[in-house]
């Protein structure tokens, strides 16, 4: 039989608390009313299995927002949107959204404002190859993040090789200091390497 996809939404997940147990009051969570996304590369995209980026919106009804790519100028946005009933929205975002290759700058940041707190989802949709992402609001953003990632499989199909992540400025003139675990590229295991943001 088919089975239809689903995606569970919750509506608040806890991110730090003041005391130990966990019935103490939540002081930071992943709902807010400003985030900043970026959506890494998929995989190559085939004719017959067509890349979608899109944005879920969790929250009240009636809550407004807006959506803007300010490195990008693309048709339909910046783009406003409204919750229904249901408190749920989707937006669909352009495919020019996605970053591409390794250890490039590009200006592809996606920014959500809304009126009162939201949940955010990224989807990056292909078939066989899709993930999605619960974006943390820009106050709960840190200073220091760990990678998980997993080793090379496939030695003769570049695409398929490693994990990637990305690393996205929510102010100018950010320093970030990459500090790899492997060789990766040019960057020597165990050697930091710094960019600069905007």
């Amino acid at each position: 039989a088919d089975a239809e996809r689903f995606l569970v939404l919750p509506t608040q997940l806890c991110l730090e608390q003041e005391r130990v147990p966990a019935t103490e009051p939540c002081i930071k969570d992943t709902n807010g009313r400003d985030f900043w996304v970026a959506f890494p590369e998929n995989y190559v995209q085939e004719p017959d299995a067509p890349l979608t980026l899109s944005l879920c919106i969790a929250g009240p009804p009636e809550t407004r927002g807006a959506i803007e790519i300010p490195g990008l100028r693309v048709r339909g946005f910046p783009r406003a949107f409204v919750i229904p009933g249901d408190g749920t929205v989707e937006i669909d975002l352009p495919k020019a959204a996605e970053l591409k290759g390794k250890d490039a700058l590009e200006k592809k940041g996606v920014h959500i404002v809304a009126t009162a707190d939201v949940a955010v989802y990224g989807t990056t949709r292909m078939d066989y190859t899709t993930d999605t992402f619960l974006a943390l609001p820009t106050e709960c953003l840190g200073t220091e993040y760990l990678v998980m990632s997993y080793q090379n499989v496939h030695d003769n199909v570049p695409l398929l090789n490693g994990t990637q992540f990305a690393v996205l400025a929510v102010s100018d003139f950010t320093e970030v200091t990459i500090t790899p675990r492997n060789a990766v590229g040019a960057h020597a295991a165990g050697v930091p390497y710094k960019i600069l943001l905007h």
